[in-house]
């Protein structure tokens, strides 16, 4: 479903998983952004579970900014 898919970064990792603090934390040196389209998908989101079968969301490139914090001017 997701073919250019390459890695899932997890808060609570376990090992051989990439940690997504780390990651955020790590040098960026040789990063090359991937351009994509606003209707790629972007962000799969999972409920917990907490009341039944977890159950998970995609999201695209355009849903984005909605979930983006807003800065206010000052």
């Amino acid at each position: 479903m997701f073919p250019d898919l390459s890695h899932a970064l997890l808060r609570d990792p376990e090992a051989g998983e990439i940690d997504l603090v780390a990651a955020f934390s790590a040098d960026a040196t040789g990063f090359v952004p991937a351009f994509s389209a606003a209707d790629d998908a972007a962000l799969l989101t999972y409920t917990s579970g907490s009341t039944g079968k977890p159950n998970c969301t995609l999201h695209w490139h355009r849903i984005l900014a909605a979930h983006t914090p807003k800065r206010i001017a000052r």
